[in-house]
């Protein structure tokens, strides 16, 4: 009894990591994102870039910014520092793609960038620490020996991707250069969008890692999809003998009704009984349908998985070495987001070996107690 119990607190571990890590995954932003290192040029030059970029992608991607980061800074008020605060170095439109809370003040403009203004805007919390209210507006902040004048006060939760316990953000250019620039759009829908947008972000900045939120959440899940869509196919299997049992008894009882009953009388009877099981074939044909999307979306979303010519093995040989190739580059950029989504996957992904490892353990001790 005691490994039966202990089996079972493994599946509901399991679960439990599961459930986590669905929630972190699934309340991401979906975003698209290229990050590159950043060049040694003036901040003008990368604006000019930057709205090349976006009138070659408009028709696309109405709304493109980006932004750099730096971990580990120091901001003084007076004699009170704060220590290991994430600076993102933030362009034009950056605050429409990354929406946060303000308790007061304004977020930074596009005028703000281009003019350089030498000002900054702090969480709640970085707020709080220096000048003991969250209503910092007017105040004065020394960045790396640059004073910068608080224009605003945001809410904002630490990302497992962040470094610094706190963040602040600041205008592009103002505090010197960035670890990681990093172009954003709002989440593309194919993957024929993600190739223009790769282009055009390569031809603008350089060589860099394209990142799709989107599309890392659902690389994230594939364990658990194949999981319950075994799952769901086996009780869809079990439920279709079930209404083929239905389907048998009801056609039966009609036969039989037919006998002893006249046709007019015969029909509303029949209809009675036929209705509650046609709507049942309905609602599984509907659920098998929307298992066979279920499994075949992958393909959609991960179109380099597939071949040109699924006849074809060398098709198939070329395939695996790409995407060995691209899995193992030498340098991968990665982002606070995308090291985000990777680490609830993780938990997604361990959760459901442990609720696996549980359920068979479970099911095992139970058969030789049975014996």
């Amino acid at each position: 009894m005691k490994k039966s119990i202990h089996f079972s607190f493994l599946a509901l571990i399991g679960i439990l990591l599961v459930a986590a890590g669905l929630i972190g995954l699934y309340s991401a932003p979906k975003l698209s994102q290229y990050a590159f290192l950043p060049a040694a040029e003036k901040t003008e030059e990368t604006l000019e870039r930057l709205d090349a970029l976006q009138e070659n992608l408009r028709e696309s991607f109405p709304l493109i910014t980006i932004h750099g980061q730096k971990s580990g800074v120091t901001l003084t008020a007076g004699t009170v520092s704060r220590n290991e605060v994430c600076l993102y170095l933030t362009g034009p439109g950056w605050h429409e793609v990354y929406p946060r809370r303000y308790l007061s003040g304004r977020p930074i403009s596009r005028l703000d960038v281009e003019n350089g203004s030498r000002v900054i805007v702090l969480d709640q919390e970085t707020a709080f620490r220096l000048f003991s209210t969250d209503d910092a507006a007017g105040k004065k902040v020394t960045v790396d020996g640059t004073e910068l004048e608080v224009i605003g006060v945001c809410v904002h939760s630490r990302r497992i991707g962040e470094t610094g316990e706190n963040a602040a953000w600041v205008p592009l250019g103002v505090i010197g250069s960035p670890e990681l620039m990093t172009v954003t759009v709002p989440s593309a829908g194919g993957s024929s969008l993600m190739t223009v947008f790769q282009t055009a972000a390569r031809e603008a900045f350089g060589a860099g890692t394209l990142i799709s939120l989107r599309k890392e959440t659902m690389r994230q899940t594939i364990l658990l999809r194949t999981v319950l869509l075994i799952l769901a196919v086996w009780l869809l299997l079990g439920w279709m003998k079930i209404h083929n049992r239905l389907w048998r008894g009801t056609v039966g009882k009609i036969r039989t009704e037919r006998e002893k009953r006249y046709p007019g009388s015969l029909i509303p009877y029949a209809a009675v009984r036929l209705l509650p099981v046609m709507a049942m074939t309905v609602a599984t044909v509907a659920v098998g349908y929307l298992l066979a999307v279920v499994a075949v979306s992958p393909a959609y979303t991960f179109p380099e998985w597939i071949p040109e010519s699924l006849g074809d093995l060398s098709k198939w040989v070329s395939r695996f070495w790409n995407l060995t190739g691209e899995s193992a580059r030498a340098v991968t950029l990665k982002t606070p987001e995308l090291a985000e989504i990777r680490f609830f996957g993780g938990m997604v992904r361990w959760g459901t070996v442990l609720a696996l490892l549980g359920i068979l353990l479970t099911a095992a001790r139970g058969r030789k107690t049975d014996r």
